[in-house]
């Protein structure tokens, strides 16, 4: 089951060399509203990249047209509210993120690591320097587990490393 590929709004595909993966939400019971903010800000991060900033990412709507039409994408207001200001939290600060990606991950070029990792990458190094009020081991173990969700065996422990290295280097 493919993604359903409509990322301007008016019916046009992207070119065929994209990659696009399939990113949904995780169907849970009474999962917390920041876990399913995360989960809205990956998603609208994931497609303004994959779409080179081309895709109308700031609204529920626009990111349900782009995924499957039977994906669940109802969102608690407070969710949404918060995955948009992690999203645009992100945009705001996405070079200095970045740099701090790029020096904990010595042995990686940013562009190398899978488009998922990178950008839960960049929300948790997002929360970890510009969310005091959120413990760094609640970011990390959050977005440890959507990367197992999202990314491949190995995403997990990898974004573990590089957050936790980046939490490090703060106190240093």
């Amino acid at each position: 089951m493919g993604c359903r590929i409509d990322c301007y709004g008016d019916g046009r595909s992207p070119p065929a060399d994209w990659q696009v993966a399939r990113i949904g939400l995780i169907h849970m019971v009474d999962v917390p509203i920041r876990t399913h903010g995360r989960e809205f800000a990956l998603r609208l991060l994931y497609a303004h990249e994959i779409t080179n900033g081309l895709y109308p990412s700031d609204d529920a709507g626009s990111v349900r047209a782009w995924w499957e039409p039977d994906d669940d994408l109802e969102l608690e207001e407070r969710a949404r509210q918060f995955g948009l200001s992690l999203w645009e939290g992100v945009q705001a600060q996405l070079n200095d993120i970045d740099q701090a990606i790029q020096k904990a991950a010595s042995h990686w070029k940013l562009e190398r690591i899978a488009p998922v990792d990178r950008n839960l990458l960049r929300l948790g190094v997002y929360e970890i320097v510009y969310c005091a009020d959120i413990p760094v081991e609640v970011t990390i173990s959050e977005l440890v587990n959507l990367a197992k969700h999202y990314g491949d065996g190995e995403s997990g422990a990898f974004l573990n490393g590089i957050l936790d290295a980046v939490a490090k280097s703060l106190t240093e």
